[in-house]
């Protein structure tokens, strides 16, 4: 459903077929804070894919940024990401799903990189969304893993109370599937799907909304 995404593939050490070359783990808050830095400058200023893959391939990362440094206070920027001001709250009641996207979180934990930052987790696995979505708006929840949709819709006062949600990282990207019954597997055409029921995980996800479009575009 609409432009493939590109996955950077590193052989042999050597960089991607688009000029991105692999980088190795930081070894620091501070190298990753950094990285994330230069990261982040560069899709900022080049937000078109192609445009940025091709600057990396021409010139490379490091020699860019070093022209960007010249121009902007990039040191500055990396000295201000790197200061450490307490921690508003140490103890900290985090939802998720049992989804793959809830990785990250559960991998945090299990690594000590909370304990690491001077906070308490208290991660725990909420059955559905609705449930999850209950419960920030009860205030049971500091933190919740969450379907982008559901931060939207809570934002706007969609199917319930009105509440400002704040996102305050992306954990996943794509990897939603079209699951048939075993009993529809050779039926592979959506033309002959009348009469299917789908079922959906949130009215307003953007499976939904994906499913949707899928059946309109595949109908016509």
């Amino acid at each position: 459903m609409g432009n493939s995404v590109h996955r950077h593939s590193f052989v042999g050490g050597g960089p991607c077929q688009c000029g991105e070359r692999a980088q190795a783990l930081p070894r620091s808050t501070e190298a990753a804070t950094s990285s994330g830095v230069d990261t982040a400058l560069l899709h900022g200023l080049f937000p078109e894919p192609v445009l940025r893959r091709t600057l990396l391939r021409s010139v490379g990362a490091a020699a860019l940024l070093g022209a960007l440094s010249s121009i902007l206070p990039i040191d500055a920027l990396k000295a201000i990401a790197q200061e450490r001001k307490p921690l508003e709250k140490t103890r900290l009641n985090v939802g998720f799903l049992p989804i793959t996207c809830a990785t990250p979180l559960i991998y945090g934990e299990q690594l000590g990189s909370y304990a690491k930052e001077g906070l308490q987790v208290s991660l725990q696995k909420i059955a559905g969304i609705n449930l999850i979505r209950d419960k920030m708006i009860n205030g049971e929840l500091d933190v919740s893993q969450q379907v982008m949709p559901v931060a939207l819709t809570m934002t706007a006062g969609v199917g319930g109370t009105t509440q400002s949600i704040k996102v305050l990282t992306i954990l996943n990207q794509n990897g939603n599937s079209l699951v048939l019954a075993n009993k529809h597997k050779d039926n592979r055409d959506p033309k002959k799907w009348k009469g299917f029921v789908f079922a959906v995980p949130f009215e307003q996800s953007h499976q939904a909304m994906q499913l949707r479009n899928y059946l309109a575009a595949a109908c016509r």
